[in-house]
């Protein structure tokens, strides 16, 4: 197809001198609405209004300027139907083979909470429909500035462009219209719906961002997919959601969920982290903590998570809560890792790793901190509000409560037991981690399995004197999974409670002289 005619109306203006000088060279005659024909002009670049394919000028403060019969009939016609070309001619009206629009920034303004007529008058009416009627009619529809340049690319010296390109980027335009489509779907739907959280109508706008290295198993392939268009452009072109790796082999389908569940756990346990605990460290295999820590710094916090379990860490995922530096990252090349996750890396940190295939080293999503979870289950779609351990009330029903360090003890321990597979029991020797049982079919054989894990810990005598507590992540139907956590040493215990057999379970506890609190909320995970 000859690009002859193209039409240029773009709010955003990046890219445009550049696109319409490279379509003016190739012999295209360029027609603009007035902001991007003043742009143009700025560029001595020669455009013709508007107006002369329209025979209208814009009204109604430009909210009207191309929704127009002549318009519309420019880029719909047929160019093979003679009675089209025809009543064109008739017109006055030359056929448009390009449209280039981008849409008002609906997004970025309903998330900066801006008053709802500015969010109301940011919805494009014009520019979705000029998109749609040039895809529709075989012309080219570009929906953004980011498509310039390949389409440039596509475009030969005479101004033709091959009919396989030509579907390729109408195909990005319909996408573009549906995302912004179900960008104002779903914020009205939030705004008038009895629960905004679960709404009855959701549209999901996945946007794919790359192609894993392979899924969970070598012999899959696997892609990656961000929820959203997001609220604003990012300098960077880093999508809303992503995982930025910025070193090391490319993240595969595993990577990607073990970084999820590690960053998660660190960030829960740095909430809670005083001023003499700054920093969280968690050592994540196979979608499980096997080595938590909170520590005065990101290198003693990593020290205590791995001596942990230093055997189930040899090539976990590892998070922080925050800024590695090089220290720490000194610490961590002397063992085997598969990535490293954290809010950034000091220039020693990358300069350390530069170079190597592992560990990876990558950034979590700028919008990590979401109250809602997908799941797609064959066909059925599930949505759940993000769980959470923080701040959760404990209940003492022995004769004696927590003392101070026991308690603190169990606040982390307890938000291990939540990030770890259900059913799941954690040990924590003070604020470190000293035995998971995770993904186990009865809570006995998950106490069994953190009991046994203990013996692998290589903490020092002092860390040993810390208080050894044990949290379960559901209550304990019968008091045979307890025992074996106050048998093992433990001297608190917590669990959500509600179990016929919780008055049992708070005797057993008294003759070991160990405090039991329930906190009436399990943390189950799937």
């Amino acid at each position: 197809m000859k690009i002859s005619n193209a039409l240029l109306s773009v709010a955003d203006k990046n890219g445009l001198p550049e696109l319409a000088r490279e379509l003016v060279r190739r012999g295209t005659r360029i027609y603009a609405t007035g902001g991007t024909a003043k742009i143009l002009a700025q560029h001595n670049i020669p455009a013709a209004d508007l107006s002369r394919v329209t025979g209208d000028a814009e009204i109604l403060d430009g909210r009207v300027k191309t929704l127009n019969t002549n318009l519309h009939a420019a880029i719909l016609s047929d160019p093979q139907n003679p009675k089209h070309a025809a009543e064109l001619e008739q017109r006055g009206v030359p056929q448009i083979q390009l449209v280039a629009v981008n849409f008002y920034p609906f997004a970025k303004v309903a998330a900066a909470f801006a008053p709802e007529s500015e969010i109301i008058e940011n919805i494009d009416i014009g520019g979705p429909a000029l998109v749609r009627a040039a895809a529709k009619g075989g012309r080219v529809a570009l929906a953004g500035p980011q498509y310039y340049p390949a389409f440039l690319a596509a475009l030969n010296d005479n101004g033709e462009i091959d009919d396989a390109r030509v579907r390729e980027f109408n195909a990005h335009a319909f996408a573009e219209v549906a995302a912004l489509d179900a960008d104002i779907a779903n914020y009205f739907a939030r705004q008038n719906a009895p629960d905004a959280e679960s709404p009855p109508r959701v549209f999901l706008s996945l946007k794919k961002s790359g192609a894993l290295r392979y899924g969970e198993n070598p012999h899959q392939p696997a892609a990656c997919y961000v929820l959203g268009r997001g609220a604003a452009p990012d300098p960077q072109n880093k999508l809303e959601g992503e995982w930025e790796l910025i070193s090391g082999d490319a993240l595969s389908f595993n990577n990607i969920l073990d970084a999820q569940s590690a960053w998660r756990a660190a960030l829960s346990l740095g909430e809670s982290a005083d001023a003499s605990r700054a920093c969280a460290a968690v050592v994540v295999k196979h979608n499980n903590p096997c080595g938590a820590a909170l520590a005065s710094s990101p290198r003693a916090a990593f020290d205590l998570a791995r001596r942990g379990d230093p055997l189930s860490a040899f090539g976990g995922v590892a998070a922080f809560s925050d800024v590695v530096d090089g220290e720490t990252a000194e610490a961590m090349s002397e063992m085997f890792l598969e990535l490293v996750v954290a809010p950034e890396f000091s220039p020693d940190a990358r300069k350390i790793f530069a170079g190597k295939s592992r560990p990876r080293l990558a950034l979590p999503p700028r919008l990590s901190a979401q109250n809602s979870e997908w799941r797609i289950v064959d066909r059925t779609v599930l949505w759940q509000r993000t769980d959470s351990a923080e701040g959760e009330d404990f209940q003492f029903k022995t004769q004696r409560a927590a003392t101070d360090e026991e308690l603190r003890a169990l606040h982390f321990a307890w938000k291990i037991a939540a990030s770890l597979k259900s059913n799941a029991v954690a040990f924590a020797r003070g604020t470190a981690l000293a035995g998971a049982g995770a993904g186990q079919s009865s809570r006995v054989d998950a106490a069994v399995l953190a009991r046994d894990k203990m013996a692998r810990a290589e903490f020092t005598s002092a860390e040993k004197s810390a208080p050894l507590v044990a949290a379960s992540d559901g209550f304990f139907p019968f008091a045979d999974g307890a025992r074996v956590l106050l048998e093992a040493g433990a001297t608190a215990l917590a669990h959500p409670g509600g179990s016929k057999r919780d008055a049992d379970i708070v005797k057993m506890a008294d003759e070991f002289g160990a405090a039991l609190a329930t906190t009436g909320k399990r943390h189950f995970r799937h």
